[in-house]
């Protein structure tokens, strides 16, 4: 007889809380296209795993950032910490759909992700309306009740400046570490070609010195 060792599966468990208090959670709050998920060969999270991301190309934003950087870049780009797989209420995107994204501050190496417990959902045919009885804000349209909490929020959105100046200090970085390395790789090949070099000159002194003292002989 077979014996199969089963561990049980643990569900997420999480209420669903209102726009307003979600809104008051979260750091960084969006609607934007998913466009794929990749894994860093450069980064990695703090148990010392590569980091996966999720990258999304920026709509709409509702809190964290200003919609100016839109106008400025119309294609602008935003990633976050992958959660999908990694717990219970982990988030799990696919590629080329839209979503309205409710995403935590956290010490991580990115800072910012999403979870099942967030309002973070598809949204499809650009429809905003809350749908089900069980959600407190059913019938609401969730774009506008967003707006809405955006205009009366006092809190500097700043979130993306920040998670750019972390890139463009990141990318600084391994920028620097590629020149080191390219200059060790050089002066690696220096010091091999000089050793190269002292080794050729020793087999010819030695030569040198063994040709006179066989004629002697």
């Amino acid at each position: 007889m077979l014996g199969l060792n089963l561990k049980p599966v643990q569900a997420c468990k999480c209420s669903l809380i209102s726009i307003e208090d979600n809104y008051k959670r979260a750091g960084l709050i969006f609607y934007g296209k998913h466009l794929g998920s990749f894994t860093s060969k450069e980064v990695f999270d703090a148990n010392g795993k590569p980091l996966k991301v999720e990258n999304f190309q920026v709509i709409r934003f509702y809190k964290g950032a200003d919609d100016a950087v839109l106008k400025q870049d119309s294609a602008f780009k935003i990633s976050l910490q992958s959660t999908c797989n990694e717990t219970s209420c982990g988030f799990c995107f696919n590629a080329g759909k839209n979503y309205l994204v409710y995403a935590s501050m956290h010490e991580g190496v990115l800072g910012v992700e999403t979870d099942l417990c967030s309002r973070s959902k598809e949204i499809m045919q650009n429809n905003f309306i809350i749908s089900g009885g069980v959600d407190p804000d059913a019938g609401k349209d969730e774009t506008k009740e967003l707006m809405r909490l955006a205009a009366n929020d006092t809190i500097p959105n700043n979130l993306v400046a920040q998670g750019l100046k972390w890139h463009e200090n990141k990318l600084a970085d391994e920028e620097i570490k590629k020149r080191l390395q390219k200059e060790l790789r050089k002066k690696n090949s220096m010091s091999l070609t000089l050793a190269t070099t002292t080794l050729i000159l020793f087999f010819y002194v030695i030569l040198g010195w063994f040709k006179p003292n066989r004629k002697k002989v």
